[in-house]
């Protein structure tokens, strides 16, 4: 009897790892889509597909182009109540991959690689009446969050420089020439920061507040850069131009 019974559970135990091994990643969405849309309703979530493990899903955020969120999630960390998995983010214009760790307090990414087009970009800043051409790249992008606020930041993005395109109704079409900039992305207090420059000189600085605002500084060397006039009586290092938008 004692034997019948330990190959029931055994029986039992084996079932529910094949199901917790193959549970469809579909019905789970379904279960939490409603409260994940709430946060966050510029989000749409076109497909979902394979298990809660290893599994992707078709997805897209306002009106950039669409892609496919992939995942691969290591089971036995769930053991020590953490989650961590390997993303990839793939799609017209752009590819990332990254490692992502959470606990009940805070949310790590690690080891940020990718790359984004321009075209990807376009897509949004052409109704604007601005466009660029060449590739965004990221390396070794690592952020530490929780939910109030950013602990730690880190990583290097860089551009080889191009054509800035600006189409407006006053200027018509005006067509800027850049060197390659890089930018580094660190805290700056409780703000995250990425620190746009040439040559070790800052040209743009972006900062994000814990509020969700983002605060664009753009130096008068961005302007010399271009070939272009800046208002007189001002250094290389001082903001000329500054705007501010909520974007979380």
């Amino acid at each position: 009897m004692a034997r019948f019974l330990i190959y029931c559970v055994i029986a039992l135990l084996s079932f529910l790892a094949f199901v917790a091994v193959l549970a469809p990643a579909a019905p789970v969405w379904s279960l939490v889509s409603k409260d994940v849309l709430r946060l966050q309703p510029d989000l749409n979530v076109l497909m979902v597909d394979g298990t809660i493990w290893t599994g992707n899903a078709e997805i897209s955020y306002r009106q950039l182009p669409t892609s496919v969120l992939s995942w691969d999630i290591a089971a036995l960390a769930l053991f020590k109540r953490k989650l961590h998995a390997q993303l990839n983010l793939a799609g017209d214009f752009h590819h990332f991959e990254t490692e992502l760790q959470m606990t009940q307090s805070d949310l790590l990414i690690n080891n940020l690689n990718g790359t984004l087009n321009s075209q990807y970009i376009n897509v949004v800043s052409k109704p604007q009446g601005l466009t660029f051409n060449g590739d965004i790249s990221a390396e070794a992008l690592s952020l530490k969050a929780s939910p109030k606020r950013v602990h730690s930041a880190s990583g290097h993005i860089s551009w080889p420089g191009g054509k800035i395109i600006s189409r407006t109704e006053a200027a018509g079409t005006r067509i800027f020439d850049l060197p390659p900039l890089d930018g580094e992305l660190s805290m700056l207090g409780e703000n995250l920061r990425l620190n746009i420059h040439h040559n070790n000189q800052t040209a743009v600085d972006i900062q994000l507040k814990p509020n969700g605002w983002v605060l664009v500084s753009v130096k008068a060397l961005l302007f010399d850069l271009a070939n272009q006039p800046w208002p007189a009586g001002t250094k290389l290092s001082d903001s000329v131009l500054e705007f501010e938008e909520k974007i979380l």
